[in-house]
């Protein structure tokens, strides 16, 4: 469980990295209806596999409650 930790998220993007040069992360916190809530991404670059074609992967997690029904599958 050690590595669920929520600072974990850099090594997170470092991990995805093919040929990125840095890892994409970002990570935020906000006031939502009055409770402290964080959105966090990570990102692995588009790969060109030819001129019309990249590759992208892009995970979000928030710890905002969203009721269920709410997003979709």
């Amino acid at each position: 469980m050690a590595r669920l930790d929520p600072a974990a998220w850099l090594e997170a993007a470092e991990t995805i990295m093919t040929t990125d040069t840095v890892p994409k992360a970002v990570s935020r916190s906000c006031d939502l209806g009055g409770a402290n809530v964080t959105v966090t991404g990570i990102a692995k670059g588009a790969g060109m596999i030819r001129p019309d074609m990249a590759t992208l992967l892009a995970f979000v997690a928030t710890d905002a409650h969203v009721a269920p029904g709410i997003l979709p599958s």
